[in-house]
């Protein structure tokens, strides 16, 4: 039986896509520089998916946003910061 793909409901938060900001703090590797680095998704899978904005771009898919952290973030010197879904390229 396949699985039905259907749009969130409002009262279904825990269900919900879920948009972050990559903010580093300190860049230890001088590579990504610092402010905003990245910006991505979490699926309700519990996947992320990470859009670099630096230079030389690119994305990766993470199996969790605990390993995306783990990976980029540094011992607490780039931060996840979750927003409303928008997001404003200035």
């Amino acid at each position: 039986m396949e699985k039905e793909l259907r749009l969130k409901q409002s009262d279904e938060k825990e269900q919900a896509i879920k948009t972050f900001l990559l903010v580093r703090d300190i860049d230890m590797s001088g590579v990504s520089g610092v402010g905003v680095v990245a910006c991505g998704v979490v699926f309700p899978t519990g996947k992320a998916v990470l859009n670099w904005l630096t230079e030389t771009s690119s994305v990766a898919v993470y199996d969790s946003i605990e390993d995306l952290i783990f990976i980029h973030g540094h011992d607490g010197k780039t931060r996840v910061v979750y927003g409303n879904g928008v997001f404003i390229n200035d």
